[in-house]
């Protein structure tokens, strides 16, 4: 039941309204976005919103292997919000461009930009998995994740900056070039500099 059951179902049409944006250079036509891990790989939502009205999706990880994440339990909740420790449970690359990218690229044909969270151990984890990535059709960027304080392998370049980078200088060299980059950085550093 909807928290307040007189509001209307549906928004009013924002079709005169020029929300557009740039981030980075990825025209958006709006500034709505998921966040990494908030909607797994957004397909599974199409029931609950309308997915076209989004400017981008972020996916959850993908690694180049398949990861099964932390034991249980995983989230908590506090009185000041929820923790989570999810440990970036992931299908891992092949089953993502089998199964998921697929579904991506027919979520894409709507509006909403797609924008692929590639998490690793390693440089060539991170390398290899995003260079395969960028190189397909429908990804319209690459977020690397060097931030997940609970995965402790990722969060060494997240808090290294010349590991950081001489990753995003061999990532960069892996993509093709109009596929964008980001980065998500750590807040687990006192300088991001």
């Amino acid at each position: 039941m909807p928290l307040n059951p007189d509001a209307p179902t549906t928004s009013p049409p924002v079709s005169q309204v020029d929300l557009s944006i740039d981030l980075a250079g990825l025209k958006l036509a709006n500034p709505m976005m998921t966040a990494s891990g908030t909607c797994g790989y957004c397909w599974e939502y199409r029931d609950f919103t309308d997915l076209s009205r989004y400017g981008a999706f972020v996916t959850k990880s993908v690694t180049r292997e398949p990861r099964k994440g932390n034991e249980a339990y995983r989230i908590v909740e506090t009185r000041g919000g929820m923790l989570n420790a999810i440990g970036l449970a992931n299908v891992g690359l092949d089953v993502f461009l089998a199964e998921k990218l697929p579904q991506l690229r027919e979520l894409r044909a709507t509006g909403p930009r797609i924008i692929v969270n590639v998490a690793g151990h390693s440089y060539d984890d991170y390398v290899q998995t995003a260079g395969t990535l960028a190189a397909e059709d429908g990804v319209d960027a690459i977020e690397l994740n060097v931030s997940c304080p609970n995965v402790k392998d990722g969060l060494t370049f997240g808090t290294s900056p010349p590991m950081l980078c001489d990753l995003v200088k061999q990532v960069r060299t892996a993509m093709r070039r109009e596929c964008k980059l980001i980065i998500k950085l750590s807040p687990n550093v006192g300088d991001i500099t």
